[in-house]
């Protein structure tokens, strides 16, 4: 009976006794191209955020230097789910490639949200949260071709053919500039490289010596376009577009050499998406699709 009464009681204590505290979610961001300079604030933005909420939630941050390395960042999806962790930010290299990675994660109970460039249709649980890539672009080339005349010869230096991302303003500014009546001369890739936007925009000139504009998908590719522009000394100014407003293009946008970029908050879709995880694993609901602002930078030309 002793023995009985020694069990019940400490049976008793446990149960009144405070629970353990819980762990914090784990989170992993998953990012390509680790070395430009938006993914660089980017993840120091979102290290900053969790280092401001350490009780909140945990952050491992993985990525690949070339958005060509899809194995590479399929690696690391793989990796991840197996280390417990409860939600998966991706920003996919391609957005057909790693669905079946993120299909296995999602298999574990893992929550799935991607930035930057929407996935590819499946039925994937996931949410995509950013911005509206076309219609950006369209609005872009919009407000350029109310600075031209109907005719002008214009060109447009695009990003890898493969990224959605490049491929959704692409056709936002073909879709703007056919419906403003300009003639566009050609349509090239650079690979958002600046140095094959220089060398490019050099034979653009030569081929085409009465360009009235070049419109870039990138502002690493208009900062490469507008040098090649400065050194070539024309006599009439040819009209610089980007898209992304990095720090490097602001003060060509403040003096006339790029005449417009687009601000698509790149560096805080980390931030927006971890509380949106966060938010979703509280409430054990899924996460909802957010469709980021992207705001239009225009500069009347010198």
């Amino acid at each position: 009976m002793r023995w009985f009464l020694l069990i019940l009681s400490i049976c008793l204590l446990q149960a009144c006794s405070p629970s353990a505290p819980t762990s914090p979610p784990q989170i992993a961001l998953v990012l390509h191209s680790l070395t430009t300079e938006p993914t660089a604030t980017l993840v120091q933005n979102a290290i900053t955020h969790q280092a401001a909420h350490p009780t909140d939630y945990t952050l491992t941050i993985k990525g690949i230097d070339n958005t060509t390395d899809l194995a590479a960042q399929i690696q690391q999806i793989d990796q991840l789910t197996s280390t417990g962790i409860q939600a998966l930010i991706v920003a996919p290299a391609n957005p057909t490639a790693l669905i079946p990675a993120l299909k296995r994660a999602a298999a574990q109970g893992i929550l799935i949200l991607n930035i930057d460039t929407p996935l590819a249709p499946s039925d994937l649980p996931s949410a995509f949260i950013g911005p509206d890539n076309q219609t950006a672009a369209l609005q872009i080339g919009l407000a350029l071709a109310k600075k031209l005349q109907p005719g002008a010869p214009v060109a447009i230096i695009h990003g890898p053919p493969t990224d959605l991302t490049s491929q959704q303003r692409r056709t936002g500014l073909e879709a703007a500039l056919r419906q403003s009546q300009l003639q566009i001369v050609a349509i090239e890739t650079a690979s958002n490289n600046l140095e094959k936007a220089h060398s490019l925009t050099q034979s653009l000139l030569s081929q085409h010596p009465h360009l009235s504009a070049i419109l870039c998908t990138s502002d690493t590719m208009a900062l490469g376009a507008a040098s090649a522009i400065q050194a070539a000394r024309k006599p009439s100014p040819i009209l610089v577009t980007g898209f992304d407003h990095i720090p490097a293009i602001q003060p060509l946008i403040a003096n006339g050499q790029v005449t417009a970029t687009a601000d698509p908050h790149t560096t805080q879709l980390a931030i927006t998406a971890i509380e949106a995880a966060l938010k979703s694993l509280k409430s054990k609901t899924p996460p909802t699709p957010q469709t980021t602002p992207v705001d239009l930078i225009f500069k009347e030309p010198r």
